[in-house]
């Protein structure tokens, strides 16, 4: 049992490391988020903020923009789904 509490330690270590550099990126992130929207046989891009749900358009010039939208969704997500698993790794440790 001691291996499987090792490992079980080594996971939440690792996870706390994502949960931080996640946390780090989240701070840069643009305001937003992204929708998207097919029109013609084309993905069209758009910006969404409280202010306007509907969004503005995002040109091909502008792309990064969305890019960074896209990529803060993700750690979004990645952050929930890791605090969620450092908890359950915590409650097992402890019993």
């Amino acid at each position: 049992m001691k291996g499987l509490k090792n490992l079980l330690l080594e996971e939440q270590f690792r996870l706390e490391r994502i949960i931080e550099e996640t946390k780090e990126r989240l701070k840069q992130a643009p305001e937003g988020r992204l929708r998207l929207s097919k029109s013609h046989n084309h993905m069209q891009h758009y910006c969404c903020t409280e202010e306007n749900k509907s969004g503005y358009y995002i040109s091909k010039e502008n792309i990064a923009l969305a890019r960074r939208l896209a990529q803060k969704s993700y750690d979004c997500k990645i952050l929930q789904l890791s605090e969620k698993r450092v908890a359950q790794i915590k409650k097992l440790v402890k019993d």
